[in-house]
C-alpha cells in the first residue's frame, strides 16, 4: 500500500512521513484482517499530521 502526496500537501507532510504512517498505522491492522480499523487508525494519524 502507498499514498501519493499531491502538490500542496507535500509542504505539510513528506512522502517518507506518509510511508511511516502506512507502515505503523494501516498495515498492522490490515495484517489482522481488520481493514476498517487500519483505515481508521491511518486516516486519523494522517489528519493529525496535516492539521
Amino acid at each position: 500500500m502507498w499514498i501519493n502526496n499531491g502538490i500542496g500537501i507535500e509542504k505539510q507532510i513528506a512522502d517518507r512521513e506518509t510511508q511511516v504512517i502506512v507502515d505503523h498505522f494501516f498495515i498492522p491492522k490490515f495484517r489482522d484482517n481488520d481493514y476498517f480499523g487500519g483505515f481508521l487508525n491511518g486516516t486519523k494519524e494522517l489528519m493529525k499530521k496535516i492539521e
